[in-house]
């Protein structure tokens, strides 16, 4: 298993701390692509594990923009795997149903069982995804009885409810904290020494002294095997094509762009990505933070064309990247993703 897990693409020297984040199009699993909501389960599931092999820190799910259909009649039924969120009444641009799917699905799959139930509760779209095999090489995922454990702040105890008010910034602050651990079922870690951390937010835990400790303390232990410092992935939204680079988690941004051209199933003498400097995967140099853009080139000029809050300068999509792949475009996704990283891993 040690040599296993070695072979990701981010374990260079650890004062780099180089990360790759991979950047998929929800559409990967819309019903354009899958003709069932188990076979978009599994698309997910493939990617989620060449992104677990692979040592991935993050993946970004961006929208393809999909125009108002006129009418129902002029468009047919339209097709569904999933189950309509709950609608919401705020302004501005919104996620796409496929990708709340896949965003939720990613994360189901580096969830520790123990975890999964307090989370996802039991929805009807993660019927197929529990069925599953657990993903390999990650050392929380069934250690429900080890002293570290992964767990999300909670509010624990609610007091009698006050009169609703205007609240101060630090009211509204202090609000958003908790020491409340729920680490699975009923249980609850209240931490020690007045420690905090965001509401909802998912951290691991030293259940013998009650406290938030980093993922290396918790698992990269002397005779482990566990030689990795990432622990599984991030999962982020992109409502727009722009929010993929100015939401980048990196103080400075990627480094390095490329474009993995995949899914071009039409036969054409040539492409518009074309003019993007093409490298060889294995060939590429070692950035400091990655990011790897898949999906079909007219979807994705249509995210960069209709992003007019961060892109509306952006004339021609290409000038958004370093470089291309060079790989075969007329294959899926999630075949692409795991070619990809392959020929870079090597």
């Amino acid at each position: 298993m040690e040599s296993e897990i070695s072979a990701g693409f981010n374990m260079g020297k650890e004062e780099e701390k180089r990360t790759a984040s991979l950047c998929i199009p929800s559409s990967c699993i819309g019903p354009t692509v899958c003709r069932s909501q188990q076979q978009a389960t599994h698309i997910a599931h493939q990617i989620a594990r060449a992104a677990i092999y692979y040592q991935i820190s993050e993946i970004v799910i961006y929208d393809v923009p999909v125009a108002e259909p006129k009418s129902q009649a002029e468009t047919g039924k339209k097709k569904v795997f999933f189950e309509e969120e709950e609608k919401k009444t705020d302004t501005g641009p919104k996620s796409s149903t496929e990708a709340l799917e896949l965003a939720k699905l990613l994360q189901f799959f580096i969830t520790p069982s123990y975890l999964r139930k307090a989370v996802f509760g039991d929805l009807k779209s993660l019927h197929y995804a529990k069925k599953l095999p657990k993903l390999p090489g990650l050392p929380f995922m069934n250690h429900e009885k080890s002293r570290f454990l992964e767990g999300f702040a909670v509010e624990g105890r609610i007091g009698k409810k006050k009169k609703k008010g205007l609240k101060s910034k630090k009211q509204l602050a202090l609000e958003s904290m908790s020491h409340y651990i729920n680490v699975g079922g009923k249980k609850i870690i209240k931490l020690s020494d007045g420690q905090k951390v965001p509401l909802h937010s998912r951290v691991t835990v030293d259940t013998e002294k009650n406290k938030v400790v980093s993922p290396a303390e918790a698992y990269n232990t002397e005779g482990s095997g566990w030689k990795n410092t990432t622990f599984g992935y991030t999962v982020r939204l992109a409502t727009t094509f722009g929010k993929t680079f100015v939401e980048s988690p990196y103080t400075n941004g990627y480094s390095y762009t490329a474009y993995a051209p995949c899914e071009e199933f039409l036969d054409s003498p040539n492409h518009p990505y074309e003019t993007i400097k093409s490298i060889d995967p294995h060939n590429l140099s070692n950035p400091t933070h990655l990011l790897l853009i898949f999906g079909k080139w007219a979807d994705l000029a249509y995210s960069v064309e209709n992003d007019q809050a961060d892109l509306q300068e952006v004339q021609d999509p290409a000038l958004l990247f370093d470089a291309r792949l060079n790989i075969s475009s007329n294959i899926r996704l999630e075949d692409a993703i795991l070619i990809s990283l392959a020929k870079i891993q090597n």
